[in-house]
């Protein structure tokens, strides 16, 4: 991050800076772009919350079911915006940068948590545990930092990862039943 200049990216883009000022701005609005196309993989501007496989969740009855779909939805984003989050904490001395990993960060927080209140009441799901209360345990395993400890760090492979996450939601939020068996 800190050794690219926009000039290099206008270039790389096949645009003028100006143009790439005009339609994007600073080098961390840019990050910040690129970003938001990798979280719902595409240019539409339809948030997260607002597309079609967040509405399929919330049309499940099952609660075992619907947590499935956000772990198994969510894990390529994790995947795609990993690198992302490694340019921004190397570069995070920069003010902007780090006022953008603190908003990103705080937008997944809001995201597990709407997670966590769509999947309240909902059957198969342990009652005991409050909506705030699985919208935490959403934020820190449905996180980064834990994608990139297992993943990067220890060598897991994808399905190793998504097989711990479900394991691990599971295990959290899923139904009193399996918390027995412990």
């Amino acid at each position: 991050y800190v050794g690219t200049t926009v000039a290099v990216v206008a270039e790389g883009a096949g645009v003028s800076v100006q143009a790439l000022y005009t339609a994007v701005g600073s080098k961390a609005a840019i990050v910040n772009a690129g970003h938001d196309v990798l979280v719902v993989g595409d240019h539409a501007e339809v948030p997260l919350l607002e597309r079609p496989w967040v509405d399929t969740v919330r049309d499940e009855p099952d609660g075992a079911t619907a947590l499935r779909l956000i772990v198994d939805e969510t894990t390529p984003i994790l995947a795609r915006t990993s690198p992302i989050f490694d340019v921004l904490h190397s570069a995070a001395a920069d003010r902007e940068i780090a006022d953008l990993l603190a908003d990103l960060k705080g937008q997944m927080f809001v995201v597990t948590h709407e997670f966590a209140k769509i999947l309240d009441g909902k059957e198969g799901l342990d009652p005991e545990v409050s909506a705030e209360l699985a919208g935490d345990i959403l934020y820190a395993i449905l996180s980064i930092e834990v994608h990139r400890l297992l993943v990067t760090e220890c060598g897991w492979t994808h399905e190793e990862w998504v097989k711990w996450l479900h394991d691990a939601t599971d295990f959290q939020i899923g139904s009193a039943s399996c918390r027995e068996r412990v």
